[in-house]
């Protein structure tokens, strides 16, 4: 990390790009007041392309959001089932019984499908994490929708938090500055253990 904090900030939405772009600050209060840039970005293909060639200080990430500009493919969709297809989540699902586990597999198959938005940013969350990349992820899904779980878990007790709205709150909503003010502690603790 040097005198500039770079962010990378992915989000397909219209709305909610401008919304993210004026809800970070120019200078990060925590982080020895340092100038921040941010890109932006609205697919998984650009972020892989980026990533392979910059390392970022932090990220915020929706969760949904397609591979690449043209929406879903199949690419997408492998992305995805890298994640479920860990023994560890099939671990996971297995201790869900009843409807909601059917929920579960019936998302899950709308995903492989390509019927629903893909989950993409529960990868890139796993990719930072593996980059020891403080990140965080935002939705306008609540918490306890079937539709988050899989991210869920692959985020869960790994300091990644999931900023979130309440059930019936427009997506209008989502708490950006929340989600910065969460990415920036997070490279706080980062830069002290260096």
């Amino acid at each position: 990390m040097g005198d500039i904090l770079e962010i990378l900030i992915i989000e397909d939405n219209p709305k909610q790009i401008i919304k993210a772009a004026r809800s970070i600050p120019s200078h990060s209060s925590l982080a020895g007041c340092k100038k921040i840039e941010i890109d932006i970005i609205g697919d998984y293909a650009q972020y892989a392309s980026l990533t392979n060639s910059r390392i970022y200080d932090g990220i915020i990430s929706n969760i949904f959001f397609p591979y690449n500009k043209e929406g879903r493919n199949e690419k997408g969709i492998e992305a995805c089932n890298s994640l479920l297809n860990t023994p560890e989540f099939k671990e996971h699902l297995e201790n869900y019984t009843g409807h909601y586990k059917n929920k579960i597999l019936e998302l899950i198959g709308e995903w492989q499908s390509g019927k629903t938005p893909l989950p993409l940013g529960g990868l890139v969350a796993h990719e930072a994490m593996k980059e020891n990349i403080p990140c965080v992820l935002i939705t306008e899904k609540h918490i306890r929708n079937p539709l988050l779980d899989p991210v869920f878990f692959q985020v869960y007790n790994k300091d990644v938090p999931i900023i979130d709205v309440m059930p019936g709150v427009d997506y209008e909503s989502k708490k950006w500055r929340t989600a910065w003010n969460a990415l920036e502690l997070r490279i706080e603790d980062k830069s002290k253990d260096y």
